[in-house]
């Protein structure tokens, strides 16, 4: 049959203006997924073309009032996109008090901290913001780093991701947290199965940590950083790269001494391309993203990193017989 010159011109019409299906690669989800204390947390998902077989990258934003990443969403959301068409899915949230991440349920007021170190605590409010935390209570974010695994594990049940194979990029302060909270996996395992052998650390999981502008503070008071950073020495362990701006003395002096004095990435057998890696900038934290050779050496990195460990290959999580739990603060505080 042949078409009269009107429908075929309306069918022209149509196939322009229609956009064709996103591929895997462009596609990015809402997430929504709650602390063990009962926070909403928002972010984006950004799924990989790769499903069962993608590594993962969490992304954390530097956490504060003054100084709050979360203006520089155009920055991390650019740095997501660049990961997923290398094949990674993504996640990237708001910590809890930034952002859309400010609603609480009721459990939430029946934690001594949050009752103790957010100004104006009520059990009447539902909602929380970061101007009202007192400097003691940023440590307690690192719940909030457990709750954005958890939604991984479940994306990967889902075969849309394989967080086994987990990447870690931090700015300052979200960087100091990152570290604390790698520590704790490191000391965290399965629960052992019934006769089986004892199993390997959650640590193990994580491929490769990237660091931009590493802050030896939390909440702007000093952080223990170096016990954390200690716990994750050794050829065994974690490789990390901590990027710092060449002009940035502070950030600078930071990378070099955990590099040289904590990591002691010069001493054998630690991996020698783990290491503090300079950018022509005087910017810092995720400003550090706006330099064009920063994906570089980040994408440098993590191909070395993921290299030299291989990946591991896709597992069903055990979600029901693992306890969703808090961080034990107490160790790494004290």
């Amino acid at each position: 049959m042949r078409l009269s010159i009107p429908v075929f011109a309306v069918l022209v019409l149509f196939v322009l203006l229609v956009p064709p299906p996103a591929r895997a690669d462009d596609k990015v989800e809402r997430a929504l997924f709650e602390t063990v204390d009962e926070v909403e947390l928002h972010g984006t998902f950004y799924p990989s073309s790769k499903g069962a077989e993608a590594p993962v990258a969490l992304l954390l934003h530097n956490p504060g009032f003054e100084k709050n990443e979360i203006h520089n969403r155009d920055v991390w959301d650019g740095l997501a996109k660049a990961l997923q068409k290398k094949g990674y899915a993504v996640l990237t949230f708001d910590f809890r008090g930034h952002g859309s991440s400010t609603v609480v349920h009721e459990a939430f007021w029946n934690v001594d901290k949050n009752k103790t170190l957010i100004k104006g605590a009520s059990p009447k409010k539902t909602t929380i913001s970061v101007k009202d935390f007192f400097p003691g209570y940023f440590p307690q974010l690192v719940n909030d780093i457990t709750a954005a695994r958890k939604f991984l594990d479940e994306k990967t049940n889902a075969k849309e991701c394989n967080a086994a194979n987990l990447v870690l990029i931090g700015a300052q302060e979200g960087a100091t947290l990152g570290s604390l909270w790698l520590a704790a996996e490191w000391n965290r395992k399965p629960q052992r199965v019934p006769g089986g052998t004892n199993p390997p650390p959650f640590g193990e999981e994580v491929t490769a940590a990237v660091w931009l502008s590493y802050a030896p503070t939390i909440g702007h008071m000093a952080a223990k950083a170096g016990k954390w950073m200690g716990n994750l020495r050794g050829d065994d362990k974690t490789p990390m790269a901590i990027l710092y701006g060449e002009d940035d003395k502070l950030a600078s002096a930071v990378a070099k001494d955990l590099c040289e004095s904590i990591l002691k990435v010069n001493t054998p057998p630690r991996p020698k391309f783990q290491a503090s890696l300079g950018v022509a900038s005087k910017s810092a934290g995720a400003d550090l993203l706006k330099v064009s050779t920063t994906e570089d050496k980040i994408f440098n990195f993590l191909e070395k990193a993921m290299e030299k460990r291989g990946a591991v290959a896709w597992m069903e999580r055990d979600l029901k017989r693992q306890k969703f739990d808090f961080v034990d603060l107490k160790r790494y505080l004290q």
